[in-house]
């Protein structure tokens, strides 16, 4: 019996399983950040071999025993970092360097079976792709929070702390994010003036986001989406939808129908917003078969492992992987 290891990382945490090549799940564990380019190579190297040691303690496998490592990561390793990775996985007995493919395969892989399909992820980062017999043969956005990533968490985060912070400086409307947003901060909301005319709470809150990772203000992605018929909110929402249609819209050809898998916790945890950015693509897509939404692509990862060591992983396969996933419990690395 041979075995696979798959990783799922991703901009907030990285989950890591260990897999037999029936497709039986027997080790599964999260941890950290797993995204080289927001987290740097060296802590996203140490959150993946974290996940994948305590995956296999809870499987039961030596690091030896495994026929392949798979890395379905956002950010892929450069170059200069993948010695960071090998190390690591050598410290734990695996010799055999990772593969990577890309998270947004991925997150397509976990919601069908099928190798020919479209999938749309917006979690920390956004990005859209085009699958054709389960490789990606077309790609929109994915370029990281820095230049892209539209409607992604990020975005969404980003621009409401923008609008907070609009408001507290009065250089825009009123909203009522920038109660979220400053609490979130840890700060009292506070508009009484201090030195030269700039209200107390702004003074406050600079300090404190701009010791956080850029990539951190994605935690204030969900004010957008709790505060109702904010106008504000309302526009920066209506920007993600827009940017994520954008994304898939620019990836489609009509030989490939569908399915269309959705991916990443804005577009999974927010059912109306996937249902808007869903209406948006419809007419570039007359033809989708089905929609499907996944929580991550922990399932993906495997089976893209599986299929690299020779498996078909076909319906049955993808079966035994995701309920076998489902049955096992999450341990910590």
């Amino acid at each position: 019996m041979g075995y696979v290891i798959a990783v799922d990382g991703g901009g907030t945490s990285t989950r890591a399983v260990v897999a037999d090549t029936d497709g039986h799940c027997l080790g599964y564990a999260r941890a950290g950040s797993g995204n080289p380019i927001s987290a740097g190579h060296e802590l996203a190297a140490g959150s993946f071999v974290g996940g994948i040691s305590a995956a296999l303690d809870q499987a039961g496998v030596a690091g030896g025993d495994v026929d392949c490592v798979l890395f379905s990561m956002a950010g892929g390793i450069t170059t200069g970092g993948v010695p960071a990775f090998v190390r690591r996985l050598q410290e734990i007995g695996i010799d055999r360097p990772p593969v990577q493919r890309g998270d947004l395969l991925g997150s397509f892989c976990s919601g069908t079976w099928e190798l020919d399909g479209y999938g749309l992820a917006s979690g920390t980062g956004a990005g859209a792709v085009r699958i054709t017999g389960s490789a990606i043969t077309g790609i929109s956005d994915g370029l990281g929070w820095l230049v892209g990533d539209e409607g992604s968490g990020f975005f969404l985060g980003s621009q409401a702390v923008r609008a907070a912070l609009a408001d507290l400086d009065r250089r825009g409307p009123a909203t009522a994010l920038t109660e979220l947003i400053v609490r979130d901060l840890g700060i009292d909301p506070d508009r009484e003036p201090e030195q030269e005319g700039r209200v107390a709470v702004l003074v406050k809150a600079l300090p404190v986001i701009y010791q956080l990772r850029p990539v951190e203000l994605a935690r204030c992605a969900r004010y957008v989406f709790e505060v109702g018929d904010d106008p504000v909110a309302g526009a920066i929402r209506e920007r993600a939808a827009e940017g994520l249609a954008r994304s898939l819209r620019a990836i489609v050809v009509p030989e490939v129908s569908g399915p269309v898998v959705f991916g990443g916790s804005v577009l999974t945890r927010q059912p109306a917003f996937m249902d808007e950015v869903a209406a948006l693509v419809a007419d570039a897509l007359p033809s989708v078969r089905d929609y499907v939404a996944v929580e991550d692509g922990m399932v993906g990862a495997v089976v893209l492992a599986l299929r690299e060591v020779g498996v078909e992983a076909g319906q049955a396969v993808f079966e035994t992987v995701a309920n076998s996933l489902a049955e096992l419990p999450t341990r910590i690395g």
